[in-house]
């Protein structure tokens, strides 16, 4: 792997470190933290099924299907930060 994918990878491991404390803490403030985390990941995958990818590039749609897998996954990660912070009693996030 070369320096400037290594860079781009950390960069990108860094943002959802980011992203992940951003969402929990606003999600730890909530009288309701699953419901929350639920409707927020259905709001994201909503947007990501019907946005314009890139149109007419015949790859739009495989950017489409791995943006929404880094979603689930991303959500699972919030979700189990959440578990380990003692916000949520027990899973439950439906993908």
């Amino acid at each position: 792997m070369d320096d400037e994918l290594i860079t781009a990878y950390a960069y990108s491991n860094l943002q959802r470190a980011i992203l992940r404390n951003i969402l929990a803490d606003i999600l730890s403030r909530e009288a309701d933290p699953a419901r929350g985390l639920q409707e927020f990941y259905v709001d994201v995958k909503r947007d990501l099924q019907e946005m314009e990818f890139a149109p007419g590039d015949p790859d739009a749609d495989k950017v489409r299907q791995e943006a929404l897998l880094l979603a689930q996954r991303f959500f699972r990660d919030t979700e189990t930060h959440l578990l380990k912070r003692g916000k949520l009693s027990k899973p439950g996030l439906l993908l």
